[in-house]
């Protein structure tokens, strides 16, 4: 699985403020793409992604730069009995801290784990 999308989103014609036109709007990179790989089992189920995200400006006046990151996921997902799962994630794998907007900061590592039932 994979896919990339390219915003290119300018701000056009702004009569309440013309210093903002042909400003990029913010928080929105130019660049994001995410590719994984599955490996699916009778009882074990796997899958690795990669999370990309581009240079994003975090000011009107776009003089602010976010830099590009990349992140990495993974869950493992067992089944067994066949009415009961187990499941772990973990977003972030590499524990990649990046800077969400220009005042808040990502979580970092999550790690989750899912018991579940189909009775």
């Amino acid at each position: 699985m994979s896919n990339y999308t390219y915003n290119s989103s300018k701000i056009g014609k702004f009569e309440k403020n013309q210093s903002l036109e042909n400003k990029y709007l913010v928080y929105t990179p130019k660049h994001q793409a995410k590719a994984g790989i599955y490996w699916n089992k009778k009882y074990l189920n796997t899958s690795l992604s990669a999370i990309y995200k581009g240079d994003q400006f975090s000011d009107d006046e776009n003089s602010l730069l976010l830099g590009k990151y990349i992140t990495f996921d993974l869950q493992i997902t067992k089944e067994f009995k066949n009415h009961y799962c187990i499941s772990l994630s973990i977003q972030d794998l590499l524990d990649n801290q990046q800077m969400e907007t220009d005042l808040y900061l990502s979580p970092g590592r999550i790690i989750n784990l899912k018991i579940t039932a189909h009775i």
